[in-house]
C-alpha cells in the first residue's frame, strides 16, 4: 500500500541519518532550482510556506538547520 510505504519511508528519515541527509539534499536542490528560475528564497522560506499551505502545525524535530521540510496533505 503506497501510503503505507510514505509513512514506513519518513519513519526511516526519522531513525536514519544518512537518508535524512539525503532528503536534505534534496530539499536544497528545490532551493537552488527556485532560485535559478529567478525566485528570491531561503530553505527556511519554502518550508515555511509548505507548513502554511499544507497543514502541518507540528512538524518533527529533525534539527534547527533550515531545509527541514516535511509536509502533509
Amino acid at each position: 500500500m503506497a501510503s503505507q510505504d510514505a509513512k514506513n519511508f519518513l519513519d526511516a528519515v526519522e531513525k536514519d541519518p544518512r537518508l535524512r541527509d539525503k532528503v536534505k539534499g534534496a530539499f536544497q536542490q528545490v532551493v537552488e532550482t527556485a532560485r535559478q528560475h529567478g525566485y528570491d528564497v531561503s530553505a527556511k522560506d519554502l518550508s515555511d510556506e509548505l507548513h502554511e499551505r499544507w497543514g502541518m502545525r507540528h512538524p518533527p524535530d529533525y534539527g534547527h538547520e533550515p531545509g527541514n521540510c516535511f509536509f502533509v496533505r
